[in-house]
């Protein structure tokens, strides 16, 4: 990978890292999905958010949609 390249790939890591650590580690109580195209590497969300949450909406976004 180039500088530019390893520099994005490492910002996007320590993002998604804190993502997933401190917004899906402290869920509520009641969970809202908005615009998710149910594409495979949403499943996670979905699943974290199922087995925390009491409540979980799902919006999906289709491209046909205006």
């Amino acid at each position: 990978m180039n500088q530019c390249r390893l520099k994005l790939h490492e910002l996007l890591t320590h993002y998604l890292s804190r993502v997933h650590i401190e917004v899906l580690g402290s869920l509520g109580d009641a969970v809202e999905f908005y615009g998710l195209g149910f594409w495979s590497q949403e499943e996670h969300l979905i699943k974290r958010a199922t087995g925390q949450a009491k409540s979980v909406t799902v919006s999906v976004y289709r491209r046909d949609q205006s």
